[in-house]
């Protein structure tokens, strides 16, 4: 009787150690996301670049200039970071509290598209020539995926959803 409770304590331990240690790693991933662009292509230049240094590469307004800004300005890369950790933490959240696969999916599901149509966002500036209504628009919808309102968004919603679906079965 003893061992399965003793079990299931390890187990919400391990689980709650994890939680924490997911809300730590996405709280100084934001603190450091706010002031810095982390630096993975130019290894002359320090890791960690403050948010408006002069080596970044403007911003691209054609299609030919993709490439040489996707290789060249580091603003692009730690984008793409900023925006995969914070779905991979709230996936692993979802998990560890919920446990439902259908929950996880859901996660999958917001974040991706959500990526897609930020993506989408950016070729249409660059295709169309319209910074205002493509680029800049991304910028500002970026901060949704970003930041931690998603994610607690979605945990609340799935804790909601959880909680009617246990009452109306009682």
């Amino acid at each position: 009787m003893l061992l399965p409770l003793k079990k299931l304590m390890n187990s919400l331990l391990v689980r709650g150690f994890l939680l924490i240690f997911l809300g730590l790693a996405t709280f100084g991933l934001g603190l450091i996301r706010y002031d810095y662009v982390l630096n993975f292509i130019d290894s002359s230049l320090p890791f960690f670049l403050p948010r408006n240094t002069a080596e970044q590469v403007a911003y691209p307004l054609h299609l030919s200039q993709l490439g040489t800004s996707l290789l060249s300005d580091p603003r692009w890369l730690s984008n793409l970071l900023y925006m995969i950790y914070p779905a991979i933490a709230t996936c692993i959240a979802v998990y560890l509290i919920f446990q439902k696969k259908q929950y996880v999916q859901l996660t999958l599901l917001f974040y991706s598209s959500g990526i897609l149509l930020l993506t989408a966002l950016v070729f249409y500036s660059i295709l169309w020539h319209n910074y205002t209504d493509g680029y800049a628009l991304a910028q500002y919808f970026k901060k949704i995926y970003q930041e931690p309102y998603a994610s607690l968004l979605l945990l609340g919603s799935f804790y909601w959803d959880t909680k009617k679906k246990a009452e109306s079965t009682e």
